[in-house]
């Protein structure tokens, strides 16, 4: 029985080695294929330049992030709350479709859609629902074209909203 364990010891390092010569062997083969097919002197390519399709090409555009939002009126207590979102892309890009989504703490959600202007910029005024208890609204902004998101949230105040006189509320503004 000694002898029989000792063969299959045996069987097993040759079949490990077999198996590396095998790889090595296939290896130089693919190897002499290769080189069997390069030219023997090397020419200018036909063609001078190639233009992906927009769908593989990447922009360069980036969109703020984090985007910047505040409230502008109502609060924890109120039916609806209206923030104001302001974002720009880098390089500033004209006339691209801007699509702003605002998710309230309590789950309302609304989208809006705008263009960015020759400076780059973009923002909306956004209303969402759903209250009382809205605590907080998360915004996304998304432009067509850009390689990102922006993302940016704003808090909502439990209490009554001052206003000044601009018509902008004082509580709970994302100063960022």
């Amino acid at each position: 029985m000694t002898n029989k364990k000792i063969d299959e010891k045996q069987m097993k390092i040759d079949s490990s080695e077999r198996r590396i010569a095998i790889k090595r062997i296939g290896i130089g083969i693919g190897a002499l294929a290769g080189i069997s097919v390069l030219p023997e002197k090397w020419t200018r390519p036909i063609v001078g330049q190639i233009a992906l399709p927009a769908h593989a090409a990447t922009s360069g555009i980036s969109v703020l992030d984090p985007c910047r939002t505040y409230r502008k009126s109502g609060d924890q207590t109120t039916a609806t709350v209206t923030i104001v979102v302001n974002a720009w892309v880098e390089p500033p890009v004209a006339n691209l479709k801007a699509t702003i989504w605002a998710t309230s703490s309590t789950g309302a959600q609304k989208k809006v859609t705008t263009t960015t202007a020759a400076d780059g910029t973009f923002s909306a005024e956004i209303t969402i629902g759903n209250g009382p208890g809205i605590t907080s609204v998360s915004v996304v902004t998304i432009v067509d074209g850009a390689d990102n998101q922006g993302h940016c949230s704003v808090t909502i105040p439990a209490g009554e909203t001052t206003t000044s006189t601009t018509g902008e509320s004082t509580l709970g503004r994302d100063v960022r």
